[in-house]
């Protein structure tokens, strides 16, 4: 039985006002208190920083939010972190073009003070000085990455002491002993006490840009001395060594979140450790247990005393594209580095970005046996929309603890809802006991998955008309890794009496009209536009008249072949052609959290309807849902279900099933109920049809 990390996700994090870009693209733990950037936060992308601290019933509540007492457009502020006890840096590599950092001190009162702000003695336009931040007691670094001292980019980093008086003096400029043009020296470093560690990621070794960390010392004269040049003794050209780097006492982690080892960009991180000579070896090659290309295992790292910590920001999964993860990793006793466990958001999306900083590789840290890791893109729908939401990031903390794994998934048997099979996302569509993996009936409808047409879909019992998963390698372009192109895709099919419905999801469709679908050569419709590689589903009505008793015609062509695309998952369905019960936009004034503008605040709405003899279907447009159970539905005091998470200041479609058992024939009551009151929300276009199909 393999001995492993119980993971928790303790609680996800969410700035308190609207106007938030990328929260979580940088985070800092200490003790009982986080810091948090959001460096679109505020006006005009200006930036912003927000303090967390455990409170006495164990959540964690915002405290402050800093921003820079000359905040100007685009400083990026918040771009990265770094905390200490009462101390707290936030750079901002814009700030005032050559960059700054600020430092804020918590005083007496709990309240958090800018006491300074640091500039480099040699400051230049685009220097992005404070593109990387630490902080070792009354000792800060900070980076500067574009600085020009030997060439374009080959940057520099910088030490500064808080004096007697409470003054931050700058002391010591680090460079490269061969620095050269675009080394991008500082982008990433790394404090601990009297050495520092500073990342290159694309210095030269024997002229070929593998990317280099550079290992740093405070002599007995205050003198700090490179000691040091750690690279990957299998490093490659473009890897990225450096991206990311932690340094605790004699040990150091360095990502190279580049890597191809097991597939493009599938990235890895290097270990290091100090001898008794003075001499640092490398330890481990650290690897994701589930690699595959473009993870960027790598792009962040963090160190506590006992374990190390990656972030792997393009990690996939059922979910999506660019979901991300993250990895911890213990010595098992004999020196041997092992993976332990791997963190996942509970509500993690396509492009959320878990675990990668979106500018610095500062995401993910580590401290007191909890893991803080920051998703700078959740929620972000600018893909879809012309004008992208003023909000988004989230970041998730996670208590780590040791335990037994029957089924080496990462999940201690205690907190495993299948202790039994290897379920690492703990997937459990119907909420119950049992996971997805070892739950016979998925959905909770009564109906075993062995027979369920739609084992995810209390709602639909019924056989599709057609069910068809179609080969990939039968269409579309580059969809799947298959490299064969083709301009359009026809699949034949018969039919019922009925109007239909497709439902299929579509593969990186850039525009609305890039793929039409035709039915016997008439137009009902394009495939849903999805992110960048991404997909996506689209749901299409085949009106009755269009079709054949047999051998009709689904086409999707493409309207500028070229593009890669893709089609999969087609399923044909019959819709009922009874009416709606009832159709009822409400007033979104008379609920939610400033909702629309309005600011009064509800936790509860009801609403009253009569019904006949069948199950119905609720049909609602939610708004600013934050999570999977913010806001419960009720049926005459029965809960049926939760309404669905939607982007940041967004709607999204829920549909839940109001069993024909809960009903009155008059007088039934449907209530939205806040878990968590204080949050906006809201709902709007209830629709109640009848269930079936």
């Amino acid at each position: 039985m393999a001995q492993t990390l119980a993971q928790t996700e303790l609680q996800k994090l969410l700035a308190s006002d609207e106007s938030t870009g990328e929260f979580g693209s940088s985070v800092a733990l200490s003790g009982d208190r986080a810091l948090i950037g959001a460096r679109f936060g505020i006006g005009s992308d200006s930036g912003a920083a927000y303090v967390y601290e455990l409170d006495g019933t164990g959540i964690w509540v915002q405290v402050a939010r800093l921003t820079a007492s000359d905040s100007r457009w685009v400083d990026d502020f918040g771009n990265s972190v770094a905390l200490a006890g009462d101390l707290a840096l936030v750079g901002s590599r814009n700030g005032d073009a050559a960059g700054a950092a600020y430092v804020f001190e918590r005083d007496v009162t709990g309240t958090w003070v800018e006491v300074a702000r640091l500039t480099a003695s040699d400051a230049e336009a685009d220097d992005h000085f404070g593109e990387s931040v630490a902080l070792s007691g009354d000792r800060a670094l900070i980076g500067a990455s574009g600085n020009t001292h030997a060439g374009y980019s080959s940057g520099s980093a910088y030490v500064f002491e808080r004096d007697g008086q409470g003054m931050w003096i700058e002391v010591a400029r680090l460079t490269a002993s061969d620095a050269a043009a675009a080394d991008r020296f500082g982008k990433s470093i790394a404090l601990s006490g009297d050495r520092a560690l500073v990342g290159a990621t694309l210095s030269d070794v024997a002229g070929i840009n593998f990317g280099a960390a550079y290992v740093y010392e405070r002599d007995e004269t205050g003198m700090w001395v490179e000691v040091a040049k750690l690279t990957a003794s299998d490093a490659a050209r473009l890897d990225y060594f450096g991206e990311s780097v932690a340094l605790v006492g004699d040990r150091a982690l360095i990502g190279a979140y580049l890597d191809d080892d097991i597939g493009t960009n599938s990235g890895s991180t290097y270990l290091f450790e100090r001898d008794g000579t003075g001499t640092w070896i490398q330890v481990a090659k650290l690897i994701a247990s589930d690699a595959a290309e473009f993870e960027f295992f790598g792009v962040s790292v963090a160190l506590s005393s006992d374990r190390a910590l990656v972030g792997a920001g393009g990690g996939q999964s059922d979910v999506g594209i660019g979901v991300g993860a993250a990895y911890v990793y213990e010595d098992d006793g004999t020196g041997t580095w092992v993976q332990v466990a791997k963190l996942v958001a509970s509500d993690g999306a396509d492009s959320d970005a878990f675990g990668a900083g979106v500018i610095t590789g500062g995401s993910v840290a580590i401290a007191d046996g909890r893991a803080l890791i920051g998703a700078g893109q959740a929620g972000y729908d600018g893909w879809a929309n012309s004008e992208a939401d003023s909000e988004w990031g989230a970041a998730y903390l996670f208590g780590l603890d040791s335990g037994n794994d029957e089924d080496g998934d990462g999940i201690v048997d205690a907190m495993d809802n299948c202790p039994a099979d290897w379920n690492p996302l703990q997937e459990n569509f119907d909420k119950d006991l049992a996971g997805d993996v070892c739950d016979p009936d998925d959905d909770n409808d009564g109906v075993d998955d062995s027979d369920d047409p739609f084992p995810l879909d209390p709602d639909r019992t019924l056989p599709p008309l057609i069910l068809d998963s179609i080969d990939s390698s039968d269409y579309g372009f580059r969809f799947e890794d298959i490299d064969s192109h083709r301009e359009a895709l026809e699949r034949q099919f018969d039919a019922s009496g009925s109007d239909l419905l497709l439902t299929l999801i579509g593969y990186d469709i850039d525009f609305d009209a890039e793929v039409r679908v035709l039915v016997n050569g008439t137009l009902i419709g394009f495939l849903s536009r999805t992110r960048n590689n991404g997909r996506r589903i689209s749901r299409l009505t085949i009106a009755q008249s269009l079709l054949n008793s047999t051998g009709n015609t689904i086409r999707f062509e493409q309207a500028n072949p070229g593009w890669r695309w893709g089609v999969t998952n087609l399923i044909l369905s019959k819709i009922s052609a009874l009416p709606p019960l009832i159709l009822d936009s409400v007033d979104s004034g008379l609920y939610g959290f400033r909702f629309e503008g309005i600011n009064s605040h509800r936790a509860a709405l009801e609403r009253q309807f009569d019904a006949s003899g069948s199950e119905l279907l609720l049909t609602l447009a939610g708004y600013d849902i934050d999570f999977g159970r913010e806001v419960r539905v009720l049926v005459n005091g029965t809960r049926i279900g939760f309404l669905s998470k939607t982007p940041n200041n967004r709607r999204g479609t829920s549909q839940l099933t109001i069993e024909q058992s809960l009903l009155n024939s008059t007088g039934n009551t449907l209530r939205f109920e806040q878990t968590q009151p204080g949050w906006r929300w809201g709902v709007t276009d209830l629709i109640l049809s009848y269930g079936g199909m």
